[in-house]
């Protein structure tokens, strides 16, 4: 699972002085966007580059690779399991 590093975020917000507003005009990301980001979420590649980019952040430091994502489950890529398949 990839996550997003929520701390280096804020760490660099403190460092240029930017506010949630500040942020989000130098970025060009959706304030919603950015709150799932500063809650650790990943969201689009698109928002994360931008993202990286307004905050001089290399992308790389900005992800956070996690191993301990649940196993695959039969089902979860299957269709036919989901009840909205049925409609």
């Amino acid at each position: 699972m990839i996550k997003v590093n929520n701390v280096r975020i804020y760490q660099s917000m403190i460092e240029h002085e930017l506010g949630v507003r500040e942020t989000c005009l130098l970025s060009r990301v959706n304030h919603k966007t950015l709150k799932k980001m500063l809650a650790g979420l990943m969201v689009k590649a698109d928002a994360v580059r931008r993202l990286a980019q307004a905050l001089e952040i290399p992308v790389p430091e900005l992800l956070i690779v996690s191993h301990d994502a649940p196993p695959f489950q039969k089902g979860d890529g299957d269709r036919s399991a989901s009840p909205l398949a049925r409609v």
